[in-house]
């Protein structure tokens, strides 16, 4: 299956092309040369691979990266860990790009834009973890010199990453040849995209719908990308840039095996957490002052309510000792809702599910209460139960038990 094939579900767009005497304009890039070599494996004998894999049913929205060279933590913390959080049905799989940048940036103490190594991004990811970009404290996705608050690196570590394996990588910018491509053929057979660093050519900078496909190895090396592999076919790889909707197809590019095993020189994947958590943002209707809970950040700031903060998380998956909580809207009211264990939520009309919650108590979490008030016939859902009983409501149950 050709290239051609693969793009038919993308909507073709149509970039603006250079002239043949000047190079193509391009956005930052910034992956620095690793320093440690690392051969990529014989291929195993008689391993057989499928001819095309496409894992872009899971890929994230494409990004901008602009003009920053902060194309490792746009490939890792946002392309890379967003795609395993859009897998697994994270609510809010966006991750902020500079909770990274900001912090590997070797610049970043001399006031420069000098670009990442990816070892140090993935030794991020894994000991610090991603920021969920609704709620980081530095909202601007080019701003590098803002370093992260201690409440944005509380909220990251629920994001981390468990581990991560380094297929390869040429501290000299050379290819991965043949035993690269296979390797990185092999990841993405399992379903495991694969962020990748390779030098960048004027053909790849300028790729296009009418040209989606990078084919040459020759032309100057205007600097070093990382980009994040989602697929392939008999032709070559597949992968997602952060360049905008303008660069290849809707910011998808092709780039044939040629390519791959002469330009590519570093591969790595992961292995995500076992447990994956929904973040519950609360706010408040400011009309009536009560409590309005989501996993849509935007949800909220969209209906005009008051922001408050990041109220629990829930894991995505069911699990043993784990019961789902959901949202529940009572009918003929203005936007009154509670939260139930109960599928039909008692009956009124259910608005889906926030997640899973603990059914017993363990280290580090925290009982989540429901009160009730006789007087409006409100249900309140809260983790502290000062607010609850300050407020003259009455205890219904505990929800759960949840991390904060």
């Amino acid at each position: 299956m050709k290239w051609t094939t693969i793009l038919a579900m993308s909507v073709f767009v149509t970039c603006g092309a250079s002239s043949a005497n000047e190079p193509p304009e391009i956005y930052g890039l910034g992956a620095l040369l690793p320093v440690t070599l690392n051969d990529a494996p014989e291929p195993t004998v008689g391993a057989a691979l499928p001819g095309v894999v496409d894992l872009r049913p899971w890929t994230v929205p494409i990004g901008q990266q602009g003009k920053t060279n902060s194309c490792v933590a746009w490939t890792i913390a946002y392309a890379l860990v967003g795609w395993y959080a859009n897998r697994n049905q994270v609510a809010d799989p966006l991750y902020s790009p500079m909770f990274m940048y900001s912090q590997i940036n070797i610049g970043r103490k001399r006031g420069y834009d000098g670009g990442a190594y990816p070892a140090d991004g993935f030794a991020l990811a894994k000991t610090q973890g991603n920021a969920v970009g609704a709620t980081y404290s530095q909202p601007d996705k080019m701003n590098w010199t803002s370093q992260p608050s201690a409440r944005d690196k509380v909220d990251a570590k629920f994001h981390a990453i468990k581990s991560h394996t380094n297929l390869f990588s040429n501290p000299d910018g050379s290819g991965g040849g043949v035993n690269g491509r296979v390797a990185i053929m092999s990841a993405l057979a399992q379903m495991t995209p694969v962020a990748i660093a390779m030098r960048v050519r004027p053909e790849f900078a300028a790729l296009s719908s009418q040209q989606p496909s990078h084919t040459k190895t020759t032309g100057i090396v205007m600097g070093n990308h990382a980009v994040l592999a989602v697929g392939y076919d008999t032709a070559g790889l597949l992968v997602q840039n952060h360049w905008g909707e303008n660069w290849g197809v809707k910011g998808f590019g092709h780039i044939a095996w040629e390519v791959v095993e002469h330009d590519v020189f570093v591969a790595d994947t992961i292995v995500p957490n076992d447990v994956f958590y929904n973040t519950v943002y609360r706010f408040s209707n400011a009309a009536n002052n009560k409590q309005f809970y989501t996993l849509d950040h935007v949800e909220g700031v969209k209906a005009g309510y008051r922001y408050q903060g990041v109220e629990w998380r829930t894991m995505t998956t069911a699990g043993k000792g784990r019961r789902e909580i959901f949202r529940c809207y009572i009918k003929g009211t203005d936007n009154s809702r509670f939260i139930s264990i109960d599928p039909s939520c008692e009956r009124q009309t259910s608005e889906g599910t926030y997640g899973f919650v603990y059914s017993q108590q363990y280290n580090g979490t925290i009982p989540l209460y429901r009160y009730y008030s006789p007087k409006t016939g409100e249900r309140m859902a809260t983790l502290d139960t000062n607010e609850g009983n300050s407020k003259n409501y009455r205890l219904e149950m505990i929800l759960g038990y949840v991390t904060h």
